[in-house]
């Protein structure tokens, strides 16, 4: 070893010690003991998150400053990220305030059980979703339920009475849906949910359950654009590709008042969670 390899190690030595002399700090040690879930809302729309990694990780945003970023949110409480011209509002609780349920929640027949007389008013949409994860799991654990069939109970089964809770609406439109808004339109989940979530119940299989993760997933893909019939049939063949389909969007706020009365009335009103947003 030469002397600037020397000099490093030597270093690096010093300042682990000083790191591991911080933890007989009990304050320090119980403030890096706790750990968080956290909410992150852009445009509008809050998802919930384990972490403010997987909330990183969700929206697709650059992992290497989020340790800097993660220790600002976790003392402050609330911290806002902008990226490519984007505000992303991220709230943190310690989790035992029980924000985003904790995997080990969601044990299927324990969980049904408990549940079975309540009435769903009662229950918060994710507590909902935690339910109908069990249900998932434990069809899929009888060997009669592929992934594939063990997704549709949410997607075939739920999805249709839980998503004026859960459904958003991005504020984009085709161009080719303004341009003719009394045409068949569709709200189309541009994640292609069914497909994520086949994947996400298949690798829940075969690695175990984490309800946290589905409830994740799906508060993340069930958001909607407004398209065309053919053209959700063309992002479905382009494996939700726009680009490739051909689709172009529009933001709400660029359509005539005429056509976005018409979209509302048509595709938004009684559809998703968020539409007294866009109200004309």
């Amino acid at each position: 070893m030469n002397q600037d390899e020397l000099k490093k190690a030597n270093t690096r030595r010093i300042r682990a010690a000083g790191t591991a002399r911080t933890w007989d700090d009990e304050k320090v040690r119980q403030k890096r003991l706790t750990r968080h879930s956290c909410t992150v809302t852009c445009h509008g729309v809050t998802t919930e998150h384990n972490s403010v990694h997987a909330g990183f990780k969700a929206y697709g945003l650059p992992t290497g400053s989020h340790i800097s970023f993660r220790i600002k949110a976790k003392n402050d409480g609330v911290a806002t990220l902008e990226h490519e011209g984007k505000s992303y509002v991220f709230r943190t609780f310690p989790k035992d305030a029980g924000i985003v349920p904790k995997p080990e929640e969601s044990k299927p027949s324990q969980e049904l059980k408990g549940r079975k007389d309540a009435k769903s008013g009662e229950q918060t949409v994710d507590e909902q979703l935690a339910i109908v994860y069990g249900v998932m799991m434990h069809a899929a654990g009888t060997g009669l339920f592929n992934a594939t069939k063990a997704r549709a109970i949410y997607s075939h089964v739920m999805a249709s009475q839980l998503k004026m809770q859960l459904r958003t609406f991005t504020g984009k439109v085709s161009r080719a849906a303004a341009a003719d808004p009394e045409g068949k339109l569709i709200l189309e989940h541009f994640h292609r949910i069914q497909h994520k979530l086949t994947l996400l119940v298949a690798d829940h299989i075969k690695n175990g359950s984490n309800v946290g993760a589905f409830i994740e997933a799906v508060r993340r893909m069930e958001q909607v654009h407004i398209v065309t019939f053919e053209e959700n049939y063309a992002a479905h063949r382009a494996k939700g590709c726009y680009d490739t389909a051909g689709i172009e969007l529009v933001d709400w706020l660029d359509l005539p008042e005429n056509v976005r009365q018409t979209l509302y009335r048509r595709k938004l009103h009684g559809a998703v969670s968020n539409a007294k947003q866009f109200a004309v």
